[in-house]
């Protein structure tokens, strides 16, 4: 199974660039397996990992621009 959002809220921007490294990684073995169904589900992990970076990168900055 793949670790929940929670796991990687307290993750430092390295930690999570590291952990979507790892997931990119595993997601390319699985498809060497031909594990097709394992890889799209790491696949769909890591856009929905990196959307929800780029919302919380985004979301840090207030419309007044003070943080």
């Amino acid at each position: 199974p793949l670790e929940s959002d929670d796991e990687t809220g307290d993750m430092t921007g390295q930690q999570r660039e590291n952990y979507l490294a790892e997931l990119e990684e595993r997601m390319r073995e699985a498809a060497k397996k031909f594990e097709f169904e394992k890889a799209a589900q790491i696949r769909d992990r890591l856009k929905a990992l990196r959307s929800r970076g780029l919302y919380e990168e985004i979301s840090v900055v207030s419309p007044d621009g003070r943080g």
